[in-house]
């Protein structure tokens, strides 16, 4: 046949068994598309199991590209996308974690005007700390401070054997010295030196001082001509002695004097003549 059908399909049709039938189906030209059906409730059967897939790998070497699987994973990779907005649903609490024990490891010192640093050592929950810290410039010189002044204080006598000590008192620039100087200890017994030259002392001056002060002496030079000085208080007045007797008065008169009234009459009267 011959017609504008594209093709012929021959399918079965139940007919009369007494009737020639001749079945054909000519398919015209496809029809617009129906409305989709319900959905099938009942899976269909599996179907068989494809042939392998050819390895990706492989394909990615066949494809002009070298290197090993590695390589090829990292040819998978995608740039990274940009970031998306932040979101606005806050996330769930989580649980606190342990709590962590940071001590102090070492303290370095660095040279002056270097940078200072800090490392942290171990894992949480216990870690350690290292610091170096550099030193400080070296300060300007300071202006000279006032001259000290050091005074004796006590200085005591210790007993032999002891330990010598001292210690300063006060604050500068007044401070006091004060010491603890043990006794030597008795050193041995000297052998007997020569005589020495005879001493010769004269009497120097010989002061009468007052009744009832001290008597003093000195002496003044060198061995062996010395000179000793004295002073000698005078001693203390007497008592009174007893009335003498009446002794004969002399009275002694001129030319024209008269005897006094009241001269005793065992007087001795002598007049000038001239």
């Amino acid at each position: 046949m011959t017609g504008p059908f594209d093709s012929i399909e021959v399918i079965k049709v139940e007919v009369p068994t007494d009737v020639e039938v001749i079945t054909a189906t000519v398919a015209g030209p496809p029809g617009p598309a129906g409305p989709a059906g319900a959905a099938s409730t009942v899976p269909g059967p599996a179907g068989k199991d494809g042939a392998p897939g050819a390895d990706a790998y492989a394909v990615w070497l066949s494809q002009g590209n070298t290197g090993d699987r590695a390589a090829f994973l990292a040819s998978l990779r995608g740039e990274q996308g940009a970031t998306g907005p932040a979101s606005t649903v806050a996330g769930p609490t989580g649980a606190a974690g342990p709590a962590n024990t940071l001590t102090v490891g070492t303290v370095s010192t660095g040279a002056a005007g270097s940078s200072a640093a800090v490392t942290i050592t171990g894992t949480s929950p216990s870690q350690t700390i290292n610091l170096t810290i550099p030193r400080g410039a070296t300060g300007s010189t300071g202006s000279a401070g006032p001259a000290n002044t050091l005074t004796i204080g006590t200085v005591t006598t210790g007993t032999a054997g002891s330990s010598a000590a001292a210690a300063i008192t006060g604050t500068a620039p007044n401070q006091v010295l004060s010491l603890t100087i043990p006794a030597g200890a008795a050193g041995s017994a000297g052998s007997n030196g020569s005589a020495g030259p005879a001493n010769t002392l004269t009497v120097g001056t010989v002061t009468t001082a007052a009744a009832g002060s001290s008597a003093s002496a000195s002496i003044t030079g060198t061995s062996p001509n010395q000179v000793l000085n004295l002073t000698i208080p005078q001693g203390a007045a007497g008592s009174q002695g007893n009335t003498g007797a009446t002794g004969t008065g002399v009275l002694v008169l001129g030319l024209n004097d008269a005897i006094p009234s009241g001269t005793p009459a065992n007087t001795v009267v002598f007049r000038k003549t001239s």
